[in-house]
C-alpha cells in the first residue's frame, strides 16, 4: 500500500512511553502515524495535516482532551475528523460526555498492540462508511428512494390524529397537506406539548417513550455525533448489546433510510423521545469546565438557600466521600436534573428514590398511582440522593437519622417548590420529593440553563 494510500493517525499524549508505544505498534501496519506531547498548537497542527484520525488523550497539563475536542468539532476543516479519546483503565470513560462532544469512543490505556490496531480499524471503518454515505446521497440526490414503512405510517398517523382530536373540517384540512416536519407544529397548535406529542407518537407506532435518556446506555460510535444533533437521533444499547436508536421523527423517510443504513438492517429498532428531550441531552453533557456551550448558569437562574453550596455545586465540586471521576461517569447532574424536570413534566405530585436489591428505583406518583420512571446503577443513585440532600441543605453525611429539607428553583422563568425527606431503611437511604408547588395542569418546561447543579 502505497504512502498516499494509508491511513493517517494523529495521536497526542504527554507521556512520551504512550506516544512512542503507539508510534511503534501503528507505523509496522498500514498507517502513516504523527505523535505530539505538546497541546501548544495543536488546532493548527489538525487542520494543516487534516488526520484521518485523533487518538487524543483525556487528562493533559495544560489542556484537557476535552477541550481540545470541543475546539476541533467547532471548526469546519476538523469537524468531520473522528477523534477516540485514550484513558488509562482506572480514569472514568464518560461515554454520554464523549458523544456530546462529538467523539466516536475509547481506547484503554495501557493497550496491546492487537487491541490498538482492532480499535483504530473499527474507528477508521465507521468512518469510512459514514463517508460512503454522504457519497451515495449526493448521488442520488432528489431520486434517493424514500422509506415506505416510515410514508405509510406517517399517512395512517394523520388518519389516526384526526379521528382521535375530532378535527373540524379546516383542521382536517391542514392536516391532509400536512408534511412530516411539520407534524409537532401542528400537534401543539392542537393543544398538546412537545412531550405529550411525542408520547402520542410512540404510543401510536407501539414502541418505547423516553422522557429520560440514559447516559450509560449511549452506543459509541454507531452514528456521526453531528448527524445526530441535526436529526434528533441518539444510539443506544441495552445490556444484551442490541442496537436501538431513540429519535424525535420516526416518518421522516431520509432519517430512517440513514437509521436502515448505519444499522445494516430494514428492521430498525426505534424509540421516541421529544426534541427537547434529546438537546438537554446534549446540553447537560457539554463540558461545562471549558466554558465553551456553557449548559448551566448559576447567577441569573438559582433561588437556594444556601448560596454556598449552590455555588460550590455550580463549580462541579463533588460532596462528601463520592469520588469525582464516578460522577463524571454518571453524569449526575444531567441525572438529577432529569428527574426533576420529567417529575414536573409528568404533573406528578411526588418523586419516591429508593434502593432496591443491587439498583435504585425511582417513582413517580401520579394521580394517586405510582409509576415506575428511572432505574439507575447503586453507584449513580446514591451521587443523585447526595447532590439531592446537599441543595436541600441537609447533613449530607448523615444516614441513619430522618432528614428534611427544601430546594426552590427557577425552571425556564417558573418557580418549583420541592419538600425533600430522607429515611433509613434496610437497603440504605431512601428518598421522597414533594412537588409542593407546580403550574397547572402540571406541565412543566424544559430545564434550559435553569436546573439544579
Amino acid at each position: 500500500m502505497s504512502n498516499v494510500e494509508k491511513p493517517f493517525i494523529l495521536a497526542i499524549d504527554d507521556n512520551k512511553e504512550i506516544c512512542d508505544l503507539v508510534e511503534k505498534y501503528l507505523s509496522g501496519e498500514d498507517y502513516r502515524i504523527k505523535t505530539l506531547q505538546d497541546v501548544k498548537g495543536i488546532i493548527e497542527v489538525a487542520k494543516s495535516l487534516k488526520p484521518d484520525l485523533i487518538l487524543l488523550d483525556v487528562i493533559m497539563p495544560s489542556m484537557s482532551g476535552y477541550e481540545i475536542c470541543i475546539k476541533l468539532k467547532c471548526l469546519p476543516e476538523t469537524k468531520n475528523i473522528p477523534i477516540v479519546f485514550m484513558t488509562v483503565l482506572d480514569e472514568e470513560q464518560d461515554k454520554a460526555k464523549a458523544f456530546a462532544l462529538g467523539a466516536t469512543g475509547y481506547i484503554a490505556k495501557p493497550f496491546k498492540k492487537e487491541d490498538l490496531l482492532k480499535e483504530v480499524g473499527k474507528f477508521l471503518n465507521i468512518q469510512k462508511k459514514w463517508e460512503k454515505y454522504q457519497e451515495i446521497k449526493e448521488e442520488k440526490g432528489s431520486e434517493a428512494e424514500k422509506h415506505p414503512k416510515a410514508q405509510h405510517s406517517f399517512l395512517e398517523f394523520k388518519k389516526y390524529i384526526s379521528s382521535k382530536f375530532k378535527l373540524d373540517e379546516h383542521k382536517t384540512k391542514e392536516l391532509k397537506i400536512l408534511t412530516h416536519d411539520e407534524i409537532y407544529s401542528f400537534l401543539t397548535i392542537i393543544g398538546l406539548s412537545e412531550n405529550e406529542a411525542a408520547k402520542l407518537i410512540s404510543e401510536y407506532l407501539g414502541v418505547s417513550y423516553y422522557a429520560f435518556i440514559d447516559p450509560e446506555e449511549i452506543a459509541l460510535g454507531k452514528l456521526p455525533t453531528l448527524f445526530s444533533k441535526k436529526n434528533f437521533i441518539i444510539a443506544v444499547s441495552d445490556n444484551s448489546g442490541k442496537l436501538k436508536f431513540i429519535l424525535s421523527n420516526p416518518f421522516d423517510t431520509d432519517i430512517m433510510n440513514s437509521l436502515s443504513y448505519f444499522a445494516g438492517t430494514d428492521k430498525v429498532e426505534i424509540s421516541i423521545a421529544s426534541k427537547e428531550t434529546i438537546n438537554t441531552f446534549f446540553r447537560m453533557n457539554m463540558d461545562l469546565d471549558t466554558g465553551f456551550e456553557k449548559a448551566i448558569s448559576y447567577e441569573d437562574t438559582k433561588i437556594f438557600k444556601n448560596k454556598d453550596i449552590a455555588e460550590e455545586l455550580a463549580k462541579d465540586t463533588i460532596l462528601g466521600n463520592v469520588n469525582s471521576k464516578d460522577s463524571e461517569k454518571s453524569s449526575v447532574k444531567y441525572i438529577t436534573n432529569q428527574i426533576l424536570y420529567t417529575a414536573i413534566n409528568e404533573g406528578a405530585s411526588d418523586i419516591r428514590i429508593e434502593p432496591v436489591k443491587n439498583k435504585i428505583k425511582v417513582r413517580f406518583n401520579v394521580k394517586g398511582e405510582l409509576k415506575d420512571f428511572f432505574d439507575l446503577k447503586w453507584e449513580t443513585g446514591i451521587m443523585v440522593i447526595s447532590r439531592l440532600k446537599a441543595v436541600s441543605d441537609m447533613n449530607i453525611n448523615e444516614f441513619k437519622k430522618p432528614q428534611e429539607g427544601t430546594i426552590e428553583i427557577l425552571i425556564a422563568k417558573k418557580t418549583y417548590k420541592f419538600k425533600v425527606s430522607t429515611k433509613s431503611v434496610p437497603e440504605g437511604e431512601s428518598m421522597v420529593i414533594q412537588i409542593r408547588t407546580a403550574p397547572a395542569g402540571g406541565q412543566g418546561e424544559p430545564p434550559t440553563s435553569e436546573t439544579v447543579q
